[in-house]
């Protein structure tokens, strides 16, 4: 309805809105009124047919960090899982490298607040430097996330599972 605003540039990722959402004629629509679209994906999808730009994703399985949170007779347990192969393509993880370029450019023109965010607030809970890269970035994210379980010094240590000794 374009209320309050119209929407002129959307980015998704590992959504296919088109396919597997009732009413895919509604996303369809949404998808044809956007001035640009951008699809981060490791295949081509119906939602990536209205892409104005397609950008390869890491594959999650082999080519970025990433964790898993399970639970398993009451204890819960992260799987933490690094790169296992370099990349097959010219791809970058989702949640932090492409966040990561996005904003140096557009600290290029200007606009530094986000990539002062990231480089300002999210510090490596081991060493306490913070990222200088995208890469970096995404071990810090993925530190960070799993710290509950890990670091004994965090509020929420053994809360949910096992005791782990340091990352």
């Amino acid at each position: 309805a374009e209320e309050p605003y119209d929407i002129k540039v959307a980015i998704a990722y590992w959504a296919n809105f088109t396919f597997s959402c009732s009413g895919t004629d509604r996303w369809e629509q949404a998808l044809s009124n956007l001035p640009f679209f951008v699809h981060i994906t490791t295949n081509t999808s119906e939602m990536t047919h209205f892409a104005d730009v397609v950008l390869p994703a890491a594959h999650h399985l082999f080519e970025k960090w990433r964790f898993l949170k399970s639970k398993q007779n009451l204890h819960g347990y992260p799987s933490p899982t690094p790169p296992v192969i370099d990349p097959v393509w010219d791809v970058r993880q989702d949640e932090t490298e492409v966040p990561w370029l996005l904003a140096e450019a557009l600290a290029d023109r200007g606009y530094d607040n986000m990539l002062r965010y990231f480089q300002e607030a999210f510090a490596d809970p081991e060493t306490g430097r913070h990222p200088a890269n995208g890469t970096e970035f995404a071990v810090t994210a993925t530190k960070m996330l799993t710290r509950p379980c890990w670091e004994s010094g965090h509020p929420d240590y053994g809360k949910y599972g096992d005791a782990l000794d340091g990352w």
